[in-house]
């Protein structure tokens, strides 16, 4: 049985997810423009500037999940490129509905973009989460990746000294306890506290953008579904700077990580 239904606990973004995983792959943003495969070629590319003034209305229904709202045990990593989280047992997290066309999708792991990928009206957001889904017929993210099979959803986060603390004993606050165990490239820390996959998600899921993109990592295969939520979480500086502590492959820390806006290129993006 669903015990919960995401429209209600949080808004998304099904966005372009970076697949690596402890140990990134040899690419960096100081060097996008060479980046290899369909970031060169692909003609619907991600992230995108969302345009409020030109979106078309369309009905989608709620979005279910199942195991949200449940503690799980999970590691982060420092893959090269972001903060990377792992659970332990994610078939167990599962989530379908919101116009997806498979029946099941499965979350492979929540990793972080600072400053946000995407934009809205040109403003770009402090941070941005990416939990990343694929179609559960699938043995794994690659296998989705090549099939078309990928949702990832992503949140717009917004930082003040004066964000409301909704769950003091977050999971933001279990990761800031530990990031200092993951500043160098490759290393994977066991989280001490279980952690709810609900505290990276906001509290309104009903209102989101839709639209076709890819990847926004290489090789920036196409195909991903994407779906924008409306609504941000707010999270306090101390914790966005944790985040951006760690260190990516010349040692240096990663000042940002994130992929410029493309072209939409006769893309239409809804609105649900």
């Amino acid at each position: 049985m669903f015990q919960w239904t995401l429209c209600i606990n949080i808004i998304i973004v099904f966005s372009s997810t970076d697949v690596t995983k402890a140990q990134g792959s040899h690419w960096s943003y100081d060097d996008i423009e060479n980046w290899p495969g369909q970031c060169q070629t692909g003609k619907f590319q991600s992230p995108i500037d969302i345009d409020t003034s030109i979106i078309m209305k369309k009905f989608y229904p709620d979005f279910q999940g199942k195991n949200f709202n449940t503690y799980q045990s999970a590691t982060i990593g420092n893959n090269g490129h972001t903060v990377n989280i792992t659970f332990l047992n994610p078939e167990t997290i599962t989530a379908y509905g919101g116009g997806l066309p498979a029946l099941k999708y499965q979350l492979d792991n929540i990793h972080f973009h600072w400053r946000s990928e995407h934009t809205v009206n040109h403003y770009r957001f402090p941070l941005e989460i990416h939990l990343v889904l694929y179609d559960a017929q699938y043995p794994n993210l690659q296998e989705a990746v090549a099939n078309k099979g990928v949702a990832v959803l992503g949140v717009l986060v917004e930082s003040s000294p004066e964000c409301a603390c909704y769950d003091c004993n977050s999971a933001w606050d279990v990761i800031e306890n530990q990031m200092s165990e993951i500043e160098g490239i490759g290393t994977i820390a066991q989280l001490k506290q279980k952690i709810l996959v609900n505290n990276f998600l906001p509290y309104n899921t009903c209102r989101f953008f839709r639209y076709s993109g890819s990847l926004t990592t290489p090789d920036c295969n196409e195909g991903i579904i994407w779906t924008v939520f409306r609504d941000t979480i707010c999270i306090p500086p101390n914790q966005l700077y944790a985040l951006k502590q760690i260190r990516g492959e010349d040692e240096e820390k990663l000042e940002s990580t994130y992929r410029p806006v493309q072209s939409l290129n006769g893309r239409k993006v809804t609105l649900s």
